[in-house]
């Protein structure tokens, strides 16, 4: 595990290889299985709100139904979120011609899990979190498969769009916990 704090002393945990290739292989099968609708948004910023993306909603029960949450239970990350209760969670499905913005989730904690097999560095796709002025990157996490990231939601965040040489699809899992204001 490695903690990252930005300049507000919030906090971004990266935790690797959380699941065995089994779990991961078996896991993503059930993310390209699933039905996935348009109209997500990053926000409710009029300027943005024309971009919407796709994306697939989960309840709790289908979270365990999944195998996610025993891929959860078994890593180190299980500390930080076991006490924790489910808001929602989402399957993001990215595009190279997407457009993402910065974008926050208040009172919550966010585990972002990146779900696709294989994913090279020159592909881009990182998820890019922000000091809270937005002028600096304080941290870049490269798109790697089996990769979770649990980190304040109120940290602003976004992903870097995958190159047109990447897969065509970027899955991540994100799993929202409530935090109390």
């Amino acid at each position: 595990m490695i903690e990252i704090k930005d300049n507000l002393n919030r906090s971004i945990y990266i935790f690797d290889n959380v699941s065995t290739k089994t779990q991961h292989q078996s896991f993503y099968e059930f993310v390209i299985r699933s039905n996935f609708n348009i109209g997500f948004s990053d926000n409710e910023v009029i300027e943005t709100s024309n971009h919407k993306y796709l994306h697939s909603r989960y309840s709790l029960e289908a979270i365990i139904q999944s195998g996610f949450k025993e891929i959860l239970e078994q890593s180190e990350a299980w500390e930080l979120i076991k006490d924790k209760e489910v808001d929602r969670a989402t399957i993001n499905l990215s595009t190279p011609s997407d457009t993402n913005f910065i974008h926050t989730h208040v009172n919550t904690l966010t585990a972002i899990y990146y779900v696709n097999l294989d994913w090279k560095p020159e592909w881009a796709g990182e998820t890019l979190f922000y000091s809270e002025d937005l002028r600096e990157i304080i941290f870049a996490s490269p798109y790697t498969p089996g990769r979770l990231i649990i980190a304040d939601g109120e940290i602003p965040h976004t992903i870097r769009v995958q190159s047109d040489s990447a897969p065509h699809y970027r899955f991540t899992f994100a799993i929202f916990f409530k935090c109390k204001p």
